[in-house]
């Protein structure tokens, strides 16, 4: 048998072993990427030839958690932090995330290293692609010479797609875990099958931990590592909300905006609940980031009184202060629900069906997420009518029983 023939039968049993392994190692993903992950997968696994193991290995001294994703997907990872902790009071736990939700770590005292690495898939900055790949090539060599100093002995990989699994691999850290459906499975030492349920994300993370001897019971409850604001950082909002004295306690919070122009409410809903709010004496904070939503809420609380725009102007410490004080939080599938959630404020999300909205939603009793009724919940790409969320009524939010919200919280 020629090269030529050798190669034309790699190619074929790669082709054969991609499309069977796609209906299971790659579940909620198109032909297309399952075609080409199960086939590259494949030739790592053919090359490399790295044993996969379901053996859980005793208790390391240091592990590196990596979530690449967005502020809201890193908080939710730091609910595993004080399960790793409570087992490995002694462990050294790094974090690999990116630049854009390096800040939900600030103060965390759980967490000995911070790594930066800026995956261009990830990045929603306006920038062409080329400066963002540009920028995840020089983050992920910097994070690689500094990772590979501290000598991690165990990575798990929190964010499955995309990843940065092939620069763990790299990185020589000896024990590598994560689900597979993300790709590049096949650089993975503890190879786990992502199986669709109605378990929370925290849950599918918590799972991880078995490889490493944490003892994590089914039906445990999990909750955000969200450091208080201290009195300086309250302080520091003073100088905004002492502008009117009507700001200084029980206001009401609107975070209208997200990463994702698709999951937003409309703005004329806004300015509908608003008005409703004002005639019933409740005075409004609206927080956000960004030239487009300060636009927004300027056209929102055009002509009503008793509005406080603070867009652009918080930084992330002094957002948590905010939101600290509210009375209620009203907003879209963004960081502020899961902010509100671990400060235990109450929260009323108006959220997609994107996903399972049982995947993300904020931990705890704190809020309650609004989605509207449509046959197509958890489609994963969304379109151009999102009746998910733009079905969703200004009755549909108003007539939330706060005040039972409130008992629910108490009980």
């Amino acid at each position: 048998m020629n090269i030529i023939d050798r190669a034309i039968g790699i190619l074929r049993t790669g082709l054969t072993k991609a499309m069977s392994a796609g209906l299971t190692s790659y579940p909620n993903s198109s032909i297309k990427f399952r075609l080409v992950f199960g086939f590259l997968d494949f030739l790592i696994q053919l090359l490399l030839r790295i044993p996969s193991t379901e053996s859980p290995i005793a208790k390391p001294n240091s592990v590196l958690i990596v979530n690449g994703a967005h502020l809201g997907d890193v908080l939710l990872s730091t609910a595993i932090l004080p399960l790793i902790r409570k087992m490995c009071p002694d462990i050294k736990i790094g974090f690999v995330v990116g630049s854009w939700s390096a800040e939900a770590l600030q103060n965390n005292t759980l967490v000995d290293e911070v790594y930066i690495v800026d995956h261009y898939r990830l990045n929603r900055s306006r920038k062409p692609i080329t400066e963002k790949i540009r920028a995840y090539i020089e983050t992920s060599h910097k994070a690689l010479k500094e990772i590979r100093k501290s000598q991690y002995e165990v990575a798990i990989n929190l964010y499955a797609k995309p990843n940065i699994i092939p620069l763990l691999w790299i990185a020589r850290i000896p024990t590598r875990i994560g689900y597979i459906h993300g790709g590049f499975g096949s650089l993975l030492t503890h190879r786990l099958l992502w199986k669709n349920s109605n378990n929370h994300i925290t849950a599918y993370h918590a799972e991880l931990l078995f490889a490493i001897s944490v003892d994590v019971r089914r039906g445990a409850n999990y909750g955000y590592v969200i450091p208080k604001p201290t009195q300086d950082e309250l302080a520091s909002v003073d100088v905004f909300l002492n502008v009117d004295p009507r700001f200084c306690s029980d206001y009401i919070i609107f975070h209208i905006g997200t990463g994702e122009l698709k999951r937003e409410w409309l703005p004329e809903r806004w300015r509908e609940l608003a008005f409703q709010l004002r005639q019933q004496g409740q005075f409004i904070v609206f927080t956000g980031q960004g030239q487009r939503e300060s636009e927004s809420i300027l056209r929102i609380i055009d002509g009503l009184d008793g509005c406080l725009n603070l867009c652009g102007l918080l930084n992330w410490r002094q957002f948590i202060s905010v939101v600290s004080r509210a009375a209620i939080v009203y907003c879209v599938e963004s960081v502020a629900s899961h902010v509100a959630s671990g400060l235990g404020i109450r929260c009323v999300a108006i959220w997609s069906g994107l996903n399972n909205p049982n995947y993300f939603k904020p931990i705890g009793l704190h809020t309650i997420t609004v989605t509207a009724d449509v046959p197509c919940i958890g489609c994963q790409h969304g379109c151009k009518d999102m009746h998910c969320v733009r079905n969703v009524s200004v009755n549909d939010i108003a007539e939330i029983p706060v005040a039972d919200l409130g008992k629910k919280i108490t009980q």
